[in-house]
């Protein structure tokens, strides 16, 4: 059995309101963390996927303080049997990812930081991203883009914006989660370059000019935005 090295972050603290315009009366009042699915809620297939991985020493779940005593009342059982610490989620995404970090008790190498919304990686994804991170420092895994992506003029007042450039795509990647580093970088590159505007945290890595390794996906871990997406994941997962 391997020795636990890694901790987690599951952040499951956002309102999802794009997933809940989309999937119209069905979940009007429901988050996306808490959305049903294949007869759980969201955030529990990520808690069940690393509990399963003898890498993992401790889970802290990030939720909306708000919605804290909901989850303890529906799944607290589940979760002090995996050993779970519940944290309360802020504003923007990195203000709970930092809640996250300050909830660590363990005393692991490194940390995984993964959306609830991503519930279909799996354990085999996850060992690569954390054998890279290893080597590396950081790594995250990516599907590589299938589109052809343009860049277009960024002024608002034009009717329509006109394409500038054709990216090449063989140099593109869409980012997943989870994330894994080296804890000790990345508090260092959290305390000093951790922001609203990090959209994941591979950038904050980068900011701080640390090298970010990029695992490739399969194409079978998509993030839950919309309606389809959840019909998506249920298809995986089933």
């Amino acid at each position: 059995m391997s020795t636990p090295i890694l901790s987690v972050i599951i952040v499951a603290a956002g309102k999802g309101s794009r997933f809940r315009q989309s999937a119209g009366a069905s979940f009007a009042e429901v988050k996306k963390p808490f959305v049903p699915l294949a007869g759980k809620p969201l955030f529990l297939h990520s808690v069940e996927r690393f509990a399963a991985m003898p890498e993992v020493g401790e889970q802290i779940l990030v939720v909306a303080p708000e919605d804290r005593e909901r989850v303890a009342a529906a799944c607290g059982g589940e979760l002090r049997r995996w050993g779970v610490t519940l944290a309360d989620g802020g504003k923007e995404r990195f203000d709970s990812v930092r809640g996250g970090l300050a909830a660590l008790k363990g005393d692991f190498p490194f940390v995984a930081i993964h959306d609830a919304a991503r519930p279909c990686f799996t354990a085999d994804l996850a060992r690569r991203v954390l054998h890279a991170a290893e080597l590396i420092g950081g790594a995250i895994p990516a599907s590589r883009s299938t589109a052809t992506i343009k860049r277009g003029t960024d002024d608002s007042s034009e009717e329509f914006p006109l394409i500038r450039q054709t990216v090449p795509r063989r140099t593109l990647w869409e980012a997943e989660t989870p994330q894994i580093f080296r804890l000790d970088l990345y508090r260092q590159a959290a305390e000093r370059y951790g922001s609203a505007e990090a959209t994941d945290d591979a950038s904050v890595f980068e900011r701080a000019g640390l090298p970010v390794a990029l695992v490739e996906s399969d194409h079978k871990n998509p993030k839950i935005t919309t309606a389809w997406d959840l019909s998506i994941a249920g298809m995986i997962l089933g």
